[in-house]
């Protein structure tokens, strides 16, 4: 709780004195506000992925989409990471299109799509204003890295009846896919299947 509380008390989110009264929800201080704290969140949760889609992909997505709705400025130096993304966006779709197992390529190519969004996304956020929202990235991360040390704690000494099994079953399903994907025996499953089997 201290560490949540020190890394919002430094994510420049305004309080106090420092407050101004917005002139709508919408307003530029208001939204300001609720794209840092959805920001700071979705950072927080970027550990967490017992699902697809993530907390984190949602949270991003609904940033992006508050960002658009409040006019997304894109800097000039993003031009040329936006052109590279978007040809290998393209030429990825292209790809998919010629692949034989084109559900498999195009779902790969609409997730390096999203992550793509990601990239530009946050770039353009945090050119805006790098001072105000740089701290609240890393200090999301700092409560990322605390819940997934806990989990990893508590999964090893098995402190959470169930959350070592979960963690064993889905290392083995994906042991179990990369065995199928490539001719070679996965050392790196074996070893794993062993760690869960003690």
């Amino acid at each position: 709780m201290a560490l949540a509380a020190a890394s919002i008390a430094h994510s420049g989110f305004p309080t106090g004195a420092h407050r101004r009264t917005p002139h709508g929800f919408f307003s530029a201080w208001n939204r300001a506000e609720i794209e840092r704290a959805v920001l700071w969140v979705a950072m927080s949760l970027s550990g967490i992925v017992f699902f697809e889609p993530a907390p984190f992909d949602l949270l991003i997505l609904l940033l992006i989409g508050l960002s658009v709705v409040g006019g997304m400025h894109l800097p000039r130096a993003l031009a040329v990471p936006l052109v590279c993304v978007g040809v290998l966006s393209v030429t990825g779709l292209v790809a998919a299109g010629l692949s034989t197992t084109m559900v498999a390529s195009a779902r790969h190519v609409l997730i390096s799509i999203f992550l793509y969004m990601v990239l530009i996304g946050l770039a353009a956020l945090i050119a805006r204003n790098p001072a105000r929202i740089l701290p609240v990235v890393f200090g999301g991360y700092q409560i990322a890295a605390v819940i997934a040390c806990a989990a990893a704690v508590i999964g090893y000494f098995g402190l959470v009846d169930g959350l070592q099994k979960r963690s064993c079953a889905t290392t083995a399903h994906a042991g179990l896919s990369r065995t199928r994907t490539s001719s070679a025996p996965s050392s790196l499953s074996r070893s794993s299947t062993d760690i869960c089997a003690i």
